[in-house]
């Protein structure tokens, strides 16, 4: 026996903070949903039903997100800031926001792309992350170049175009029992236009894997 009397004592964790260790600081996707939590609410508010559209929305820009490679870190921020991504309809025509994009103008959907600079500045005033504002400023963006600040292709960022698809396809599959892949074909036929081809990909390997498939179709 040894004769040290601390010798059978446990030793503490290699890894344990001191006890005096500051707190972790909060990511980016945790800053975006508390400090974004009002400007739904608001939204909610203003337009009932818009909550549902963004949960739907934030899911698919997580599946999205994950299947092009991004970061854990960064795909949940993005979930979180594809939750935001319709805060300007706060100050847009109820009418607007309700109808069929298909069915709109070339005037009513340029003002429908205008609302993703309101909710950037929106979020810029809750004090978001600054990276989660140039996603929604630019999440209304058309992939060939035809949106707000004609930015096209790789000059988009690639989370701006992942919330652009998430929510497009949200819209697709509506409301009632949704038929995803049918939601599916619509989509593409928005690809290399108005959509990333590279996000409805990433939808399409989503499906797969939730219907146990292997591959892209």
């Amino acid at each position: 026996m040894s004769s040290d009397p601390h010798s059978d004592a446990p030793s503490p964790a290699a890894d344990a903070p001191p006890a005096d260790a500051a707190p972790e600081p909060p990511s980016d996707a945790e800053l975006i949903r508390e400090r974004g939590q009002d400007l739904l609410d608001a939204l909610e508010a203003r337009l009932p039903g818009s909550i549902e559209h963004a949960e739907a929305t934030a899911s698919w820009a997580l599946g999205i997100a994950a299947e092009l490679g991004l970061s854990r870190e960064t795909a949940l921020a993005v979930r979180e800031t594809a939750r935001l991504h319709g805060i300007g309809l706060i100050y847009a025509e109820a009418d607007l926001a309700i109808r069929d994009e298909a069915q709109l103008t070339e005037d009513e959907r340029r003002r429908l792309d205008d609302q993703a600079g309101a909710a950037a500045r929106l979020a810029a005033g809750a004090d978001l992350p600054g990276t989660a504002c140039v996603w929604l400023e630019h999440s209304r963006e058309h992939f060939e170049g035809g949106g707000p600040k004609r930015l096209y292709g790789g000059a988009i960022p690639l989370e701006s175009r992942i919330i652009r698809t998430a929510c497009a396809y949200a819209g697709e599959i509506g409301e009632g029992e949704p038929d995803y892949e049918a939601a599916l074909e619509r989509l593409g036929a928005r690809a290399g236009t108005e959509l990333d081809p590279a996000t409805i990909g990433a939808i399409a390997f989503v499906l797969d894997r939730s219907t146990g498939k292997a591959g892209g179709g």
